[in-house]
């Protein structure tokens, strides 16, 4: 999550969006003279959003890691560490200490 999170910073710098004003958005045409429906984002509103579309790039699983995991449990060579595994059953709720 923290590699997303700079990801997004050195994309869009540390500041976010510049600029004091919110972002407007309208959906009629300006010739018509008819009032129009009007949306206004702040700042913090544009730059999640652009965050957000970064983040659809993401994928959700690293395919170069579960590639190679396979490949060492193929071979019987992988050897996770235990206390990491019953660590992480006991918080699935799988194991029970009692």
């Amino acid at each position: 999550m923290i590699d997303i999170v700079e990801k997004t910073r050195s994309l869009y710098g540390a500041s976010g969006v510049s600029g004091s004003r919110a972002s407007t958005y309208s959906n009629a045409p300006a010739e018509t003279g008819e009032k129009s429906d009007e949306a206004e984002f702040s700042p913090f509103a544009v730059e999640l959003a652009r965050a957000m579309g970064t983040l659809k790039d993401v994928p959700d699983v690293r395919e170069d890691a579960v590639e190679e995991i396979k490949g060492l449990v193929e071979v019987g060579e992988y050897n996770p560490p235990l206390e990491q595994v019953a660590y992480s059953l006991y918080l699935a709720g799988v194991l029970n200490p009692e």
